[in-house]
């Protein structure tokens, strides 16, 4: 597969899932707390998710693994620390109920370029 230039790997699954799910950039904002420009930055390769809360939210919005997400083979996936199961339960909406508000981020926290710099 090749890449759309200036697109990480991480951005070009990011685009992959959320389009897999029929989701709007806007829409996948408003479900993890965050800014709709953030998601198009991800999504461009501009910025990398920094926070493990972020990469938590990211993967609960999308139903896919934190591994999937970051692109490991799942077969080589570590065992995941029974604290982020509970969290990521916590984060994901029960079938058919309403869909829980997550707290919005400040701005900046997120604002980290792919090779990690402000």
């Amino acid at each position: 597969m090749t890449r759309p230039h200036g697109k990480t790997e991480f951005a070009l699954r990011l685009s992959r899932f959320r389009e897999a799910r029929q989701l709007s950039q806007k829409q996948l904002a408003a479900r993890i707390g965050c800014q709709p420009n953030l998601i198009s930055k991800y999504e461009s390769g501009q910025r990398m998710p920094r926070t493990p809360e972020m990469w938590i939210r990211l993967s609960a919005a999308l139903t896919v693994s934190p591994a999937e997400l970051l692109g490991l083979p799942l077969w080589n996936a570590p065992f995941e620390d029974p604290r982020l199961a509970v969290r990521l339960r916590e984060l994901r909406p029960a079938r058919g109920g309403p869909r829980p508000r997550s707290p919005r981020l400040p701005r900046c926290q997120e604002d980290v370029g792919p090779s990690g710099q402000l």
